[in-house]
């Protein structure tokens, strides 16, 4: 199965310095959730391009329930406020890039299953500490 395509943009954009939380929930079919049992350990790395190594990172919490299908995906204030002091994001377009989410198979971890994928953009803030 593909990737969907899913924007972070628009009124899905991350702020910097502000926690980004989604719920999302995988169907197998239109109104059946799928089955997120034995995912042990799920990514999803945010980066300015593909080859960049300054990255940023969500928490994913999978449901109690796994039928349900549901996982909470969370970006930690902390994490958008770092990226946004880095040199990739004061430079031009540098809150601007490319994320995806990806699951492990827990009993067999070369199981890669890619869920979501797209670009990402985050607005500054004007809130925030000067470093003295």
């Amino acid at each position: 199965m593909p990737a969907t395509t899913k924007n972070l943009t628009g009124d899905d954009r991350l702020e910097a310095g502000a926690t980004f939380t989604r719920t999302w929930r995988f169907l197998s079919a239109p109104d059946v959730p799928h089955n997120l049992s034995g995912l042990g350990t799920w990514r999803a790395f945010f980066r300015k391009n593909y080859d960049d190594t300054e990255t940023f990172q969500a928490t994913i919490d999978p449901a109690t329930d796994p039928a349900t299908g549901v996982i909470t995906f969370t970006v930690p204030a902390s994490e958008t406020e770092a990226y946004a002091r880095t040199a990739a994001a004061a430079s031009k377009d540098g809150m601007v890039g490319v994320w995806d989410l990806e699951s492990q198979d827990s009993s067999n971890p070369a199981i890669v299953t890619r869920w979501l994928e797209g670009t990402w953009l985050m607005s500054e803030e004007a809130t925030y500490d000067n470093p003295s």
